[in-house]
């Protein structure tokens, strides 16, 4: 069975660093209470793993299923 990608309590959240939705980041949550609520970098998914995918940009997570959507590059524009 597969683990999630990032486990602990935290946000994915796009980056947009080398292009619009190239990566997800993780932000760890550091502090929630009623004062105040904090966050840092924690981690990074890139799209890595196929020289065709240029970018992710939603991460999803629930019990044994994990969603990415992807950018992939697609060679001509016709549909003949």
């Amino acid at each position: 069975m597969a683990e999630p990608c990032y486990a602990r309590p935290g946000t994915p959240w796009p980056s947009g660093s080398v292009s619009y939705g190239h990566a997800i980041n993780f932000r760890e949550i550091t502090r929630l209470d009623p004062e105040c609520y904090s966050e840092r970098d924690a981690d990074q998914l890139r799209p890595d793993w196929d020289p065709k995918v240029k970018g992710i940009h939603t991460y999803s997570h629930a019990g044994r299923l994990t969603v990415v959507d992807a950018r992939v590059e697609r060679l001509g524009m016709g549909r003949g």
